[in-house]
């Protein structure tokens, strides 16, 4: 145990390294869709109408 441990801070310290310099970089570097649809809105404004729905027994099973 006393030869695993340092051995397991080494390497989860080389693992959490290049994960930082390396792999978040590269993700933040590519643009993914807008989740946040910021972008889809030119007016003043980001509000939304919502979309009514049924309310039916097979609705109120699954309220989300």
């Amino acid at each position: 145990m006393s030869i695993v441990v340092p051995i397991g801070i080494f390497v989860s310290t080389i693992v959490m390294t290049l994960l930082f310099v390396v792999v978040l970089p590269v993700f933040s570097l590519i643009r993914f869709s807008d989740p946040l649809r910021k972008k889809l809105h030119k007016e003043g404004t980001y509000w939304e109408e919502a979309k009514p729905y049924e309310p039916t027994i097979e609705r109120m099973t699954r309220p989300f």
